[in-house]
């Protein structure tokens, strides 16, 4: 795509976001090159949730690349953040792409009250469910294992998300510490729901505010299908898992 294309599409997309509030098309912060402005799926519509349960059944990790909000109540320095956490998650995207592994980008999505009289508005964790499934065909959770821990270190984060077959879903740090084990009959659902969540509420104490802001969780998203044959093509040989 040239650069008055480029430019295009990220025009369209600011001003979606602009004058439109809640959900608005995402793809393009992980693909620069898509036309593709459909909104993310609700992770409870089943259609999406067949091809998660198809996917994960070998093992998975969820992993995430944002940083944590340093001045949320300043509009130039909450864009400047919202920029570098893009490009995070574009980095986050290379490596899983370099390892081989299948992948779903996600979204968690809450309405938040940054408190002292603010308006609620609208935020988005984003991140990967990130199959111990290769593109060649084989299948290595151990891999899978030191990679989210690799990433846990790569981008600061507290924690990630891990699926081992036959144990509970963890979430694990950067040194490979339990620090929460779920339920065994959990639903995949609640299981993104709770890693959103703890992201969200770790994002938040480090923001170093007085009023910590309020929060509450609507819904969790997978990305939406390809709207062409070349952007399934181009989507399918990077490695994503996607509704067809």
């Amino acid at each position: 795509m040239n650069h008055q294309n480029k430019d295009i599409v990220a025009e369209t997309y600011n001003k979606i976001g602009k004058e439109k509030k809640g959900l608005f098309p995402m793809l393009n912060e992980i693909y620069t090159n898509t036309f593709n402005l459909s909104q993310p799926i609700p992770l409870s519509k089943q259609f999406a949730m067949r091809i998660i349960d198809r996917s994960r059944q070998n093992g998975y990790a969820i992993i995430s690349a944002s940083m944590a909000e340093s001045d949320a109540n300043h509009p130039h320095q909450k864009e400047k953040l919202a920029e570098l956490n893009r490009q995070h998650t574009r980095k986050l995207l290379g490596f899983i792409r370099q390892h081989k592994f299948l992948y779903t980008p996600c979204y968690g999505r809450f309405v938040e009250n940054p408190g002292a009289g603010n308006e609620e508005e609208e935020v988005f964790e984003r991140g990967f469910i990130v199959y111990a499934n290769k593109k060649n065909g084989e299948t290595d959770v151990q891999e899978l294992k030191a990679f989210a821990v690799e990433m846990c270190n790569e981008f600061n984060q507290d924690f990630v998300v891990l699926k081992e077959p036959n144990s509970p879903t963890k979430h694990i740090d950067k040194n490979f510490y339990i620090i929460m084990e779920l339920v065994d009959d959990i639903s995949f659902i609640d299981v993104l729901k709770n890693y959103f969540i703890n992201r969200r509420k770790s994002v938040i104490s480090k923001n170093g505010k007085d009023e910590p802001a309020e929060f509450s969780f609507l819904e969790s998203y997978i990305a939406p299908p390809p709207q062409c044959y070349s952007e399934r093509h181009l989507r399918h040989l990077k490695g994503e898992i996607f509704v067809k």
